[in-house]
């Protein structure tokens, strides 16, 4: 029997520039893949394009994540990505 799997998607862009997103495929309860996306690269500035890569790569390399409170801890090979909900409802 093969176990059911989550996907679902992870996008981010930088400011009037880029979007990327990448499609989440669970492995279990706190670990996970990446898969590339479709993204985007229109007019942007070296700074844009430098972080746009940072990120990407950044994202790319985690495989697990843990939830507390507001925050999402993203992690991998040397990564640790906090990303906190700034409007809880």
């Amino acid at each position: 029997m093969i176990p059911p799997e989550f996907c679902t998607k992870f996008g981010y862009h930088t400011t009037d520039c880029n979007a990327f997103g990448f499609a989440i495929v669970a492995e279990n309860e706190h670990r996970y893949q990446l898969t590339p996306g479709v993204g985007t690269a229109m007019s942007c500035s070296e700074i844009q394009e430098r972080q746009y890569h940072n990120i990407a790569e950044a994202v790319r390399i985690t495989t697990e994540y843990e939830m507390q409170g507001n925050q999402l801890f993203l992690f991998g090979d040397g990564v640790r990505i906090t990303l906190e909900i700034d409007n809880p409802k």
